[in-house]
């Protein structure tokens, strides 16, 4: 049956501009990265030098996990929306359902992620955003990867990175090791923290540039 809605979205294929523009070899925006991923019960993301991660609500847990990592993309997109407006977006998952369908406006398997898919581009479309996805390995996705599944300290603090730049590296130069830091809040690339957190470190693949317990290692020889 052919409904007014049906109608409505077939036009758009009378437009000869629709159908000849293409796709652009390079795109004239501003590129910019946000990195997603979920969990059962909470999401994270990442876009520059700024984290989110949320708990998902009683009525989100019970959804697909396919439609779960969609609908954080989308919440990912409206929480940085300052930074995404008139840019092209590059989106990274390691969801290739949400790739697929974001990258496709849509799809023929699922009514809800075609839904959920065209209120998304909708979204980005009024406000100049074009994302496109691509596919990352789940293990190389470790920043969302814990957003989405570890649960902070809420008594874990850091300053403002342009507090930090200008406030105290301007003054007193940039210092070499972050002390009593993690992966997390840590403003250099070399950082110490505390036996335990060494520990998780570890197991989660973010002790690249992790010295060891803060209070075993030599402090002199450089600014901490």
């Amino acid at each position: 049956m052919v409904t007014p809605a049906l109608v409505q979205d077939l036009q758009w294929w009378n437009s000869s501009h629709n159908l000849t523009t293409g796709r652009p070899f390079q795109y004239q925006y501003q590129s910019t990265e946000v990195q997603t991923n979920v969990s059962t019960t909470r999401w994270g993301a990442t876009c520059a030098d700024l984290q989110i991660h949320q708990t998902w609500s009683p009525q989100e847990r019970v959804l697909h996990i396919n439609m779960l990592e969609l609908l954080a993309i989308f919440k990912a997109f409206r929480a940085f929306e300052p930074l995404l407006c008139g840019k092209m977006v590059q989106l990274i998952t390691d969801n290739t359902t949400a790739l697929f369908y974001v990258n496709k406006q849509g799809g023929t398997q699922s009514l809800p992620l075609l839904h959920l898919t065209l209120r998304f581009w909708e979204w980005c479309l009024t406000r100049n955003i074009f994302p496109n996805t691509i596919h990352i390995m789940s293990q190389e996705n470790v920043i969302p990867d814990k957003l989405s599944r570890h649960t902070y300290n809420t008594h874990e603090w850091t300053l403002h990175q342009q507090t930090f730049k200008f406030l105290l590296c301007c003054r007193w130069g940039h210092p070499v090791i972050d002390l009593f830091a993690t992966p997390y809040n840590k403003k250099c690339s070399w950082y110490c923290s505390q036996a335990e957190c060494n520990w998780y470190c570890s197991r989660a693949g973010l002790g690249q540039h992790l010295l060891g317990n803060v209070f075993s290692i030599n402090w002199k020889g450089g600014l901490v």
